[in-house]
């Protein structure tokens, strides 16, 4: 870094107040309006006082994931809009990405790595612009797994951020979307109590694919609530996902177990190595334990089923 201003410069309050919004950074056309000139600039980019993120946008101070997303905004220009997992993790669905995805409208921003500038128009909410959390979860159709976006949906359902009522508008709303049927059939299975992508593949490689009964999902009993029920034939299934209860959590869900035990209930519990990697075993062991509670019927043969038997 070159040597500092023998005579500091003395920034507005003003510019000082929207570098402060803004995450530290500033645009051109916003130093003009405050009064600062080109030159100016480049006084304060060679002696180190700023720094260029891209042409047209400068630093002032970094702050983090912030400031690299304001920094999409500037260069985004007036239609600018952060989106898909950019605009996720900003309504608490996901982690801060690497890249910084923006809709830019019908602007042409230079390519800048580490920003992603996508021709499509949005409408963005919030102080730091971003999409609307169906559009958020439409545009993350494309890009993330099907499990994934189970996740993201039902989270964002759960935290009340959308209504699948509000999903199936945006949905129908568009024109183009990536895997509408998938997310017409994911909005259906939350809407019938599925909370994550081990419930769903559970619902569809499990009890749909066998010919099972289709359980009761988010059962609520004296002892707590209950994944999927069986209620006719008194069975119940508890599935644990990747990162299972621990601790307290665990001395709550053995006791919730021993409870149902006590009331004549049978609980079943599998995880997501059990369903993911043998749907075909999980569905024979439901139903051995529903026949034996009254279940009259007889599990089908799934695809998989067909292709182990004929190895």
């Amino acid at each position: 870094m070159m040597g500092r201003m023998s005579k500091p410069w003395s920034p507005s309050p003003d510019i000082l107040a929207l570098a402060r919004v803004q995450a530290g950074v500033l645009s051109r056309e916003q130093c003009h309006l405050a009064g600062v000139s080109d030159g100016v600039i480049s006084r304060l980019l060679v002696q180190g006082w700023w720094q260029r993120v891209a042409p047209g946008v400068y630093c002032l101070a970094h702050h983090g994931w912030k400031t690299d997303a304001w920094a999409g905004i500037l260069m985004g220009g007036s239609e600018a809009v952060l989106g898909a997992e950019t605009a996720a993790h900003l309504h608490g669905l996901g982690s801060a990405p690497a890249v910084i995805t923006v809709f830019v409208g019908d602007a042409q921003p230079r390519p800048v790595p580490g920003w992603e500038f996508i021709r499509a128009t949005r409408r963005g909410i919030g102080e730091l612009p971003r999409t609307r959390v169906a559009d958020t979860i439409l545009d993350l159709a494309g890009r993330v797994s099907d499990d994934e976006l189970v996740a993201v949906i039902s989270d964002a359902v759960s935290r009340r951020q959308v209504t699948l009522g509000h999903l199936r508008t945006a949905l129908g709303e568009r024109t183009r979307q990536p895997k509408r049927r998938v997310l017409a059939d994911i909005i259906g299975d939350v809407s019938h109590g599925v909370r994550s992508a081990l419930e769903r593949r559970y619902l569809i490689d499990v009890e749909r694919a066998h010919g099972l009964p289709v359980g009761v999902r988010q059962v609520r009993s004296a002892a707590g609530e209950v994944d999927v029920g069986y209620d006719p034939y008194g069975v119940l299934t508890e599935l644990d996902g990747v990162a299972h209860h621990r601790g307290r959590q665990l001395a709550i869900d053995r006791h919730r177990d021993n409870v149902h035990r006590l009331q004549g209930y049978t609980t079943l519990r599998f995880g997501w190595a059990e369903v993911t990697g043998d749907p075909c075993a999980v569905a024979d062991e439901v139903a051995a334990a529903l026949r034996a509670c009254g279940w009259t019927g007889m599990p089908t043969p799934c695809e998989r089923c067909r292709r182990r038997r004929a190895s």
